[in-house]
């Protein structure tokens, strides 16, 4: 039986595979296929309370996902870059229901939208969407929960270390290169609304990794000079990856190394 079991799953998985990321082209191609929007940097997308049933693609550009927490502050739960979907948790909630979260636009941005029944129907339509679309949220899962782990029980230079180790990877994966330098639209107050820091702490340790000649920043522009001293703040284990390679890229970016 175990044998059986096993022939099966080599069969299986391969198609699953496939068929996901037949889905995810045939999901890009729907949105591309509607009309090409442009926003400039600050330009709120969704506001939280206000009922709505967009989803997104983005482009080109970044965003920043945030709620209203106490005393007027706000915490930023998800930040969007290149090629991700924003949104799509809508296909599956009430109408009736208010967004959670206010998606703002933090680098001028070229996208398209779609109302959820639109892409409802897709999934309908085209079963590969329909199994795409979950796999995307359970990227945005792991991802958000290894985010929360880093915020109970990592220290400040830890957590600004987890998020440059994750963006270069992001950002290398959606550019389609492995270069470990990237333009950084985050203002040290929206780093400390993310990372759930002071904005003195972020500066102290942006200027402690650069005096260590651990990254180098040029005005937005971030450049990793190493890496490997990335993972030794974070874990203690430098042996892990010694530097972001193309075939780490996807693991980092889906939530699976636990940096």
């Amino acid at each position: 039986m175990d044998n059986v079991q096993q022939l099966v799953s080599a069969m299986v998985q391969p198609d699953v595979e496939s068929r996901i990321e037949s889905g995810r082209e045939r999901l890009h191609e729907l949105f591309i296929n509607s009309q090409r929007k442009q926003a400039k940097a600050g330009t709120i997308l969704v506001q939280q309370g206000q009922h709505e049933s967009r989803v997104f693609y983005i482009q080109n550009g970044w965003t920043i996902s945030h709620i209203k927490i106490s005393q007027g502050k706000r915490h930023i739960i998800h930040i969007g870059i290149s090629g991700n979907y924003l949104g799509l948790d809508f296909l599956f909630m009430p109408q009736s229901l208010p967004s959670n979260r206010t998606i703002e636009v933090i680098k001028d941005c070229t996208y398209y939208e779609l109302d959820a029944a639109t892409v409802q129907t897709a999934m309908i339509s085209y079963p590969d969407i329909a199994l795409f679309i979950p796999h995307e949220l359970s990227v945005k899962y792991r991802r958000s929960s290894k985010h929360l782990a880093e915020m109970g029980g990592y220290s400040s230079e830890q957590k600004l270390a987890a998020l440059l180790i994750e963006l270069t990877a992001r950002t290398a994966k959606a550019f389609g290169t492995d270069k470990m330098t990237f333009l950084l639209p985050l203002t040290q107050k929206q780093l400390a609304e993310y990372l759930g820091m002071t904005e003195q702490h972020v500066h102290r340790s942006l200027k402690k990794f650069q005096k260590e000649s651990i990254i180098s920043v040029y005005k937005n522009e971030i450049a990793i000079l190493n890496m490997s001293a990335l993972y030794e703040i974070v874990s203690g284990l430098r042996s892990i990856i010694k530097d972001v390679q193309v075939s780490s890229i996807d693991l980092i970016e889906q939530g699976f190394i636990p940096i």
